[in-house]
């Protein structure tokens, strides 16, 4: 991931209330592959558990 692309994710999240940072930042994670949750942790300091709960809700679209 490019640093500009890191910085994007960033200012995205600053304008998202928690639900949707989650979601967003899972969304991420996911189209990353492999290292992806690892990776958004480094990048937005969200816990890795926040970031699973973000996928699983995803995918069992338990969110809205």
């Amino acid at each position: 991931m490019k640093k500009t692309d890191s910085k994007q994710i960033l200012r995205v999240i600053k304008k998202l209330d928690e639900s949707q940072t989650r979601w967003y930042i899972a969304r991420e994670a996911i189209s990353l592959g492999r290292g992806g949750i690892k990776k958004m942790n480094k990048i937005t300091g969200n816990s890795r558990t926040t970031i699973i709960k973000g996928i699983k809700e995803l995918k069992n679209k338990s969110f809205g």
